[in-house]
């Protein structure tokens, strides 16, 4: 039968599921709901030994036990003491069978089996009786024995595979036994009813649906049973017709809806259509574990399922299930991203893992990490995804330092020298930086070499984050100014030249020497042309494809006058 869990909590008086059903006095309480525990608050809880769940008399499915009459019982023999007290005692059971044999349904003995107190049902033509249907036996001593029960010859009053209630009485006078809320006359056939019940000697078995004799098992129960009472007291009339007509729980099933979840967190459940709400986190049986219309569970790490069943005061509906699907948060990661950047590196794609996601942060412009947009110094960056199929989201940081580039200066050339002027040693600040330029050797500039005309020495310096900077200053050898390389020069670079290949345009108004170098950052020279042009306009195409990223700088000497630029090679 479907019943309250019971706990200290609810008041004595609801013990039981029904407010009608007698409380006082209770010794153990065996519901069956889908298990063999004791919910009389006792605990003398049983184990099941091949007895199996089935429905109960009101349909409730696992709130019953079925026993195979071969070698099913229950046994609460851990607790053999507490059922051996003496009379008064009173036992209750329902019980099922369509077979007219003899069945043991509850017995306390002792470790051999010849002192106990046994109640049976079934014909045992062997036991002292002809034709009964329901028996009560105790043995407490050579001098205090009996053997007592119903006989008919009417055995469907029993044997008709429906559900009847047994409710055996010992009050120490007489052994009365109810069936279905009838007293029924007794026949004594071995010693004297005397009503006595337990006064074993030394117990240590106590069983449902078997009994323990000559140090064995054996008549076991064919059928099923449910609802055991026990008390030690005994119960009126009244008391065992209110037993009897109990017609079954018909509280209403409380609703709690599923839910979904992002992460490991506790959660609050809500459940709707009853009064009190009780929790289990199993579907049948156990006791619960938060009263009320809300329950918030322990921090859950996976998807868990709870239960509400509705107590009126009288009795506990069915529960409903309450499942919280948790789902994980999306695990993230952003591919091939330094913790460090020179403000003038090239901008940076972006790549998160699951791809589909989201960037932000200083610096960030869509799915590139531009170094010159963000702060000199520490920068985060995040990655934020939405799993489309659970909705759930997530956003992973990480940290970036902006290095700003070195400043440089440079130092020992003049402004202005002439052709016989004696070489001069250059210094760049910081040092360690390479000098290149016409004239220059190493960190030596010599006008001599350089010949009649404005030149520009470049010092190009790598510091310890890897990021360089180039410095230019120029010195005449003759009156003409440096330039740098623009479009009213007539030189002219394009297009930009950061994927590595373009051109230099030059636009002559007469036939002039032409030298065209580059040079890397560490100063070696890595293209060169040199070349007579006749007036016009040239374009000298010029690949660095094979190059790697970084500063170059181009030097174009027309004539006495000498011409430089910076590039960036970005791809």
């Amino acid at each position: 039968m479907k019943t309250i869990t019971l706990t200290l909590v609810i008041s004595l008086l609801n013990l039981l599921g029904f407010a009608q059903i007698p409380t006082n006095g209770i010794v153990a309480y065996y519901p069956f709901n889908g298990n063999a525990n004791d919910e009389s608050g006792n605990g003398y809880n049983g184990t099941s030994s091949g007895a199996t769940l089935a429905n109960d008399r009101f349909g409730n499915a696992n709130s019953a036990y079925s026993f195979n009459g071969v070698n099913n019982y229950i046994d609460l023999s851990t607790n053999a003491s507490s059922f051996n007290f003496q009379q008064p005692a009173t036992v209750s059971f329902w019980v099922k069978s369509s077979v007219d044999d003899v069945h043991a349904i509850y017995s306390v003995t002792n470790n051999i089996g010849d002192n106990g107190t046994t109640i049976v049902i079934g014909n045992n033509t062997t036991d002292k009786l002809t034709n009964e249907i329901i028996t009560i036996s105790n043995y407490s001593s050579s001098t205090d024995y009996y053997i007592a029960g119903y006989t008919t010859t009417n055995r469907n009053l029993l044997f008709d595979n429906n559900w009847h209630n047994i409710i055996c009485v010992f009050d120490g006078v007489s052994a009365k036994i109810y069936l279905d809320n009838n007293l029924l006359s007794i026949t004594t056939g071995w010693g004297t009813n005397n009503g006595q019940y337990g006064n074993i000697t030394s117990p240590t078995r106590a069983v449902l649906g078997t009994r323990y004799a000559n140090s064995s098992y054996g008549v076991f129960h064919n059928g099923g049973l449910d609802d055991i009472l026990v008390y030690n007291r005994v119960l009126n009339t009244t008391e065992i017709a209110t037993i009897y007509n109990y017609t079954g729980c018909t509280t209403s099933i409380p609703t709690a809806n599923d839910s979904s979840a992002c992460g490991s967190g506790t959660y609050t459940l809500t459940a709707t259509g009853g009064t009190n709400y009780l929790w289990y986190n199993t579907p049948i049986g156990g006791t619960y574990i938060n009263i009320g219309s809300t329950y918030t569970t322990p921090f859950l790490t996976s998807t868990t399922t709870y239960y509400v069943a509705n107590y009126d005061g009288s009795c506990e509906s069915a529960r409903d299930t309450a499942t919280i699907t948790i789902n994980p948060l999306p695990n993230l990661s952003i591919i091939d991203f330094n913790t460090g950047y020179c403000v003038n590196s090239i901008p940076v794609s972006l790549s998160g893992s699951p791809s589909g996601g989201v960037f932000s942060g200083n610096g960030v412009s869509g799915d590139l990490f531009i170094p010159a947009s963000a702060n000199i110094g520490s920068n985060s960056i995040s990655y934020s995804y939405t799993n489309p199929s659970t909705g759930c989201s997530n956003t992973i940081n990480q940290s970036v330092t902006i290095n700003n580039s070195p400043s440089l200066s440079i130092s020992g050339l003049n402004p202005n020298f002439n052709l016989n002027d004696a070489s001069v040693t250059l210094y760049g600040t910081p040092s360690g930086g390479t000098f290149v330029g016409t004239g220059v050797t190493g960190n030596s500039f010599n006008p001599s070499i350089a010949g009649v005309g404005s030149h520009t020495v470049v010092y190009i310096y790598t510091d310890g984050n890897g990021c360089s900077n180039a410095y230019c200053e120029t010195d005449d050898i003759t009156t003409s100014k440096s330039e740098i390389l623009t479009k009213e020069s007539g030189i002219n670079v394009y297009p930009n030249p950061n994927a590595g290949t373009f051109n230099v345009s030059l636009s002559l108004n007469k036939s002039e020497k032409v030298n065209i170098r580059v040079l890397n950052n560490l100063g070696d020279v890595i293209y060169t042309e040199s070349n007579r042009r006749s007036k016009g306009n040239y374009n000298n195409p010029i690949n660095l494809s094979s190059q790697p990223n970084g500063i170059y700088y181009i030097d174009v000497e027309i004539g006495e006058k000498n011409y430089s630029e910076i590039i960036s090679l970005i791809r």
